[in-house]
């Protein structure tokens, strides 16, 4: 598999639009050597489409704006095993070692899938998680 559509597979898996991807490529501003610009969006979705060569010094910032290791577009195993670079839930996971109610061993199966889900899925229930303590502050 080309590294073009590991990306794709990798931005499929995290709803992410080739353009929101471009987007956040470009921000972080990573310069070509042979420029010293920053990529077009068009070069970047000549990349993402395999008409254009991908620049290799491109690959730490692809890696980087998909929260992956830079292996990851490199190694041809299953998509389900793309783990994010910094998976944080030790904080929430230390509390639940101790129980053991079916409840309890849901939420750490939850937060041991966590490391798989896209960004989208995480932020969305971060804010999720957040209206639901609100409401229950307030009882």
């Amino acid at each position: 598999m080309e590294v073009y559509e590991k990306i794709n597979q990798i931005l499929l898996t995290r709803t992410m639009s080739k353009r929101d991807f471009a987007t956040k490529l470009r921000a972080i501003e990573p310069k070509l050597k042979s420029t010293g610009e920053v990529p077009t969006e068009k070069a970047i979705y000549g990349y993402l489409n395999g008409t254009s060569n991908l620049k290799i010094e491109l690959i730490p910032y692809i890696a980087e704006t998909l929260n992956i290791k830079e292996q990851v577009l490199f190694d041809d195993t299953s998509l389900s095993k793309y783990k994010l670079n910094k998976p944080d839930t030790a904080c929430v996971k230390e509390p639940l070692i101790n129980y053991s109610s079916k409840e309890d061993k849901d939420k750490e199966k939850l937060i041991a899938l966590l490391s798989y889900a896209p960004n989208t899925l995480i932020i969305n229930m971060i804010e999720k998680l957040e209206k639901i303590k609100e409401i229950s502050d307030l009882d």
